[in-house]
């Protein structure tokens, strides 16, 4: 049996010469993943940044739906001080408070306070 031990590997190149490749691709493999890394860490950046601007932005949403009883109240005062600085001085003089296109031409009715009666029927039917 006779044994040849090669001198080169399959490329043609010495064990040091394909050690030496094999450490590149690592190196070059090792880059890629490295960078991917940061890309990703610069997205979750990004990501953490536009973040906070809609968690701002929907608490600033939660404020107004939270007091939008006090916002129909000042407008319902406004509009009242509006009517009670010009009162007609004759039956006759029917002109209008706001000018025209102040106000839309439809209004709907929100009631601010909830009657006793059915708070109290809502209470009972929950118990």
């Amino acid at each position: 049996m006779s044994y040849s031990r090669p001198s080169t590997y399959s490329q043609g190149y010495t064990p040091a010469q394909q050690r030496l490749v094999d450490k590149q691709r690592e190196y070059q493999a090792f880059l890629k993943i490295h960078q991917q890394g940061q890309d990703l860490l610069q997205f979750f950046h990004q990501f953490g940044d536009k973040y906070d601007v809609l968690d701002g932005g929907s608490e600033a949403v939660g404020d107004a739906v939270e007091h939008w009883k006090t916002v129909f109240r000042a407008t319902h005062l406004a509009l009242n001080s509006l009517a009670t600085k010009k009162i007609p001085t004759s039956a006759e003089d029917l002109t209008p408070v706001l000018p025209p296109g102040t106000l839309p031409d439809r209004l709907v009715r929100i009631p601010v306070e909830q009657e006793e009666g059915t708070e109290g029927g809502a209470e009972q039917g929950e118990q």
